[in-house]
């Protein structure tokens, strides 16, 4: 961040009612401490631990496959997610669901579709390091790396065993996760570890109502949501808004220097997905 942007970026952090007495931040333990890394050239993060794991990005298919579509997998017990779909506002538009890995972002990995009401799981495999987004098939399938604008949940497995190409003898328990408004804000997701830990991050508000014009950018399918908070065409305007709304040390990732990461120990997921924009 350059001195102007950290300088802009305090300033708006000194008008912000205190958070000094807000519920501490859900961190994993100090020797799990995160950062956050650029794995390309475009603008993917990938979670990565601190301590002495093996780094190297493992694609879970070929970067020539085609994304896989599905309405639900069998629950075997391994890496993935169940996933709510809690948005009863937005009935325009599919609610379509894509999983981009990192070093992968023209084509997604995996989607699905959603439906108000009705909850599906999604498995991974034991090397999934990504980001899950809302989107459009006319769109997010269109091969072009050009989607980045919109919530980011981004989720990392820490892969364990003799990892091969095939993944065939990888196992993963212990997952990391956020939710990311960096990259812009399209809707609230709420993303819950289901280890009993009970940690939690996320939003369920719908902060795009009545936000600021100024705070607004298109999606490539014209579709109006909050714009990013980083690079060179950050929108002072989305952050301001955001950290008005939510709370940046436990609700959202908003400021690149403040990392609201959860953990779940079975490398598991529960997130729901509230009001948003496809």
């Amino acid at each position: 961040m350059t001195l102007p942007r950290f300088l802009d970026t305090l300033s708006i952090l000194l008008t912000l009612p205190s958070i000094a007495s807000a519920n501490p931040v859900l961190l994993p333990p100090r020797p799990y401490l995160h950062s956050v890394h650029n794995w390309n050239t475009t603008s993917s993060r990938v979670l990565t631990s601190a301590h002495d794991v093996d780094n190297t990005t493992y694609l879970c298919g070929s970067r020539s496959d085609a994304p896989i579509f599905t309405l639900g997998d069998e629950d075997v017990g391994g890496p993935g997610m169940t996933i709510h779909d809690a948005d009863f506002s937005n009935t325009r538009q599919s609610h379509y669901i894509f999983f981009y890995e990192n070093a992968r972002d023209e084509t997604p990995w995996k989607y699905t579709l959603l439906h108000p009401g009705k909850t599906t799981f999604i498995s991974v495999c034991p090397t999934f390091s990504g980001r899950i987004v809302r989107g459009s098939i006319h769109e997010n399938l269109d091969g072009t790396a050009k989607h980045n604008l919109g919530t980011w949940v981004e989720v990392a497995w820490e892969a364990h065993g003799n990892t091969t190409t095939s993944n065939s003898s990888v196992t993963a328990t212990r997952s990391w996760g956020d939710v990311s408004l960096l990259e812009g804000c399209d809707g609230g997701v709420v993303m819950l570890a289901t280890d009993g830990s009970g940690v939690v991050t996320g939003f369920s508000r719908n902060i795009l109502k009545a936000a600021p014009e100024a705070a607004l950018a298109r999606k490539t399918g014209e579709s109006l949501v909050l714009g990013k908070t980083v690079g060179s065409e950050a929108n002072l305007e989305a952050m301001r808004w955001e950290l008005k709304m939510l709370d940046p040390l436990r609700e959202a990732f908003i400021v690149q220097d403040i990392k609201p990461v959860i953990v779940t120990e079975n490398g598991r997921w529960d997130l729901t997905f509230y009001a948003g924009i496809y």
